[in-house]
């Protein structure tokens, strides 16, 4: 009797064997499955680096418009602008680290609960298009040379995270 389709989940399962045979997969395509789908090793430290540099561009970017305030030298009607563009870079940037890291906290696996709720984080191509999100928020600032590193940083995540969505695509 043939296999009726799991359509409880809508993510899509690794093949069976060859020509969509039941048979099992090899240890090798599992594996290569797992990389597509998790992304492999050196991209997963790419990707959290950029983060942490996404977090470092928007802390320093909270920390510089509060300078400006306190001087009196900032625009005080687009001040609260900058300062919320900033704290959703270091937050959404921290949420990608934790994704990268598969952080636990409080009894609670962050990584699968994100993941449960936004399945297109748990894909390569989804990570890249988030790494994207990321990248605007940092060149929303284009302010130079006083925002160069929210510039840098958005710059590298926009090249990486296209890349990711590519490569992703592509893989997938």
């Amino acid at each position: 009797a043939a296999e009726a389709p799991d359509v409880t989940t809508s993510r899509p399962h690794p093949p069976r064997g060859k020509d969509g045979t039941n048979e099992a997969p090899s240890a090798h395509m599992a594996k290569t499955w797992s990389s597509v789908r998790k992304g492999h090793i050196t991209v997963r430290i790419l990707s959290l680096l950029i983060a942490l540099g996404l977090v470092a561009a928007g802390g320093v970017g909270v920390v510089v418009e509060m300078f400006k305030i306190s001087a009196e030298q900032g625009n005080k009607g687009t001040w609260i602008l900058h300062v919320g563009v900033n704290l959703m870079l270091v937050f959404f940037g921290l949420v990608h680290v934790a994704l990268e890291m598969h952080i636990q906290c409080c009894k609670l696996d962050w990584t699968a609960r994100v993941h449960k709720d936004a399945r297109f984080l748990g894909r390569v191509w989804g990570r890249g298009l988030f790494l994207c999100f990321l990248a605007t928020l940092a060149l929303a600032q284009w302010k130079l040379p006083e925002e160069l590193l929210d510039v840098v940083a958005g710059l590298v995540a926009l090249v990486v995270g296209l890349g990711l969505c590519v490569g992703g695509c592509v893989l997938q």
